[in-house]
C-alpha cells in the first residue's frame, strides 16, 4: 500500500477487479452470480466517484464530514466483499479525512462475505450517544461501544459466544480476547442493555452495548462469532484499520494534509472570485475625450490597415492590472512614462511604465520585458496591441 495512491486510481483498477470478481465466481460456471456481482462493484465505484466530487467541491464542513461518512461503507465493501485492495487505502485516508475534521471516532463497518461474494452479516459498530445511555455509564463512555449485527443470509445465525475484541499493542503480537467480564457494579442493573439474544433469524439484526477492557491496548477488530444453520462458522468483524494498518495510517494522514491543503486553497480562490462578481459595480465614468491624433499612427496609404512599429508590443502575462509589455531593441522609455496602445490604427488604452527602468546599455542591446500598469483598456483589449509614446506633453 502506497501513500501515493488517490481516489482516481481506484476507478482504472475497476477492469482488473471485475476479472478478479468473475474468476471468484468461476466465470462461466456461475455468469449469473458473476455478471450481478460485477453489476454491483460498477455501482459502487461510480457511487464512490460521484461522492468523491461532492467532498472535492463543498466547501460546508457538515456537508463534508456527511459525504465522508457515505463513502466509508462503501469502501469498506469495496474492499472486505469485492476484493479491491485499493479500496483499503482509501477507507484509510477517508478515515484520515474524518479524523482531520474533528471525527474521531466515526461508525465502523464490517463485512462477512461468503465463499462465492454473498454478504453473509454486516456489523456497525459506534459510539452510544450520551443522551441514550443512564447517566451512571458517563464514566464509561470511552469504553462503551455499541453494536449492530444484521444476518443477510436466509438461514438462522446462532451467536457461539460474548462479543470478540482483537488488540493491537505498539510492542508485540496481536491478540484476541472474550469481552465476557463482570459489569461493574454500577452497571450491573442495566445488564439488560449488554445481553444478547441466542440466535438471530434470517434479516434480523441485534444491538447490544460491548464494555471494552480499561487501559488497553488499541482496538484492532470488534465482532461476534457465528454459526450458520447450513453449518459454516465465522467471524463477523469490524476493522479499526488505523490500528491495524498503523503505518499507512500514518502516511495517509500525511496525504490527507497536503491535499486538504490544496482543496481549501481551490475553496477560498473561488469564495473571492464569488464575492469580486457579486461586488457593487462602480458608475461608469464619462468616456474620456480621444487624444489628439499623431502624426506617427496615421495609417501608411496605399497599406490597408497595416501601421507603422511602435516602440514595442503588449503580450499577455500579467495579473489584476498588470500586463506585460516586450520593448524593441534599443527603444527608451522613462520609468512612470504612458505609452499608448493601438490596434491597426485604432487607439484601445494606456498603459504606465514601472518606477524601475533598467540600465541604458541593456536597453540598447536587448528586446527588454516590463510590467506595466494597465491605465484604460481591458487585458483583452491591450493584448497584441502595438505601444507608442503618447502625444501628450
Amino acid at each position: 500500500m502506497h501513500a501515493a495512491r488517490t481516489f482516481p486510481r481506484l476507478a482504472r483498477k475497476l477492469p482488473l477487479a471485475l476479472c478478479a470478481a468473475g474468476l471468484l465466481l468461476g466465470c462461466a460456471a456461475r455468469a449469473g452470480e458473476g455478471d450481478a456481482l460485477v453489476a454491483r462493484i460498477e455501482g459502487a465505484v461510480r457511487e464512490t466517484r460521484e461522492l468523491e466530487a461532492r467532498y472535492r467541491a463543498s466547501a460546508e464542513p457538515a456537508e463534508r464530514i456527511a459525504t465522508l461518512r457515505e463513502l466509508l461503507p462503501r469502501f469498506v465493501w469495496l474492499d472486505e466483499v469485492a476484493g479491491l485492495q485499493e479500496a483499503r487505502a482509501q477507507r484509510l485516508l477517508v478515515l484520515a479525512r474524518l479524523q482531520r475534521m474533528g471525527q474521531d471516532t466515526p461508525l465502523r463497518f464490517g463485512y462477512l462475505a461468503g465463499e462465492n461474494a454473498e454478504v453473509l452479516a454486516e456489523l456497525v459498530v459506534r459510539l452510544p450517544a450520551p443522551d441514550e445511555l443512564p447517566a451512571a455509564f458517563a464514566p464509561y463512555a470511552p469504553r462503551l461501544r455499541m453494536l449492530r449485527l444484521t444476518n443477510r443470509v436466509a438461514v438462522r445465525a446462532a451467536l457461539l459466544g460474548p462479543p470478540q475484541a482483537d488488540f493491537q499493542p505498539i510492542d508485540g503480537k496481536a491478540y484476541r480476547e472474550a469481552l465476557d467480564a463482570e459489569l461493574p457494579p454500577e452497571l450491573a442493573q442495566h445488564a439488560k442493555l449488554f445481553a444478547l439474544p441466542a440466535e438471530l433469524a434470517p434479516g434480523a439484526s441485534l444491538q447490544a452495548l460491548v464494555l471494552l477492557p480499561e487501559d488497553g491496548d488499541p482496538l484492532g477488530r470488534l465482532g461476534f462469532p457465528l454459526k450458520f444453520a447450513d453449518g459454516r462458522e465465522r467471524v463477523a468483524l469490524a476493522l479499526f484499520p488505523e490500528a491495524v494498518y498503523r503505518a499507512d495510517y500514518v502516511r495517509f494522514q500525511y496525504l490527507s494534509e497536503k491535499q486538504e491543503q490544496v482543496f481549501e486553497q481551490k475553496h477560498a480562490l473561488a469564495a473571492h472570485e464569488l464575492l469580486q462578481a457579486q461586488a457593487p459595480k462602480p458608475a461608469p465614468e464619462p468616456a474620456a475625450q480621444p487624444p489628439a491624433p499623431d502624426p506617427k499612427l496615421v495609417v501608411v496609404a496605399g497599406n490597408g490597415d497595416e501601421e507603422p512599429a511602435g516602440i514595442g508590443v503588449v503580450e499577455r502575462s500579467g495579473g489584476e492590472n498588470m500586463i506585460q509589455v516586450r520593448m524593441n531593441a534599443g527603444e527608451h522609455v522613462r520609468k512612470n512614462e504612458v505609452l499608448e496602445v493601438f490596434k491597426r490604427g485604432r487607439r484601445m488604452g494606456s498603459v504606465q511604465m514601472p518606477e524601475e527602468i533598467v540600465g541604458e546599455a541593456e536597453r540598447k542591446t536587448e528586446k527588454v520585458i516590463y510590467f506595466a500598469r494597465i491605465l484604460d483598456g481591458t487585458r483583452a483589449q491591450l493584448y497584441g496591441g502595438i505601444l507608442y509614446r503618447s502625444a501628450k506633453k
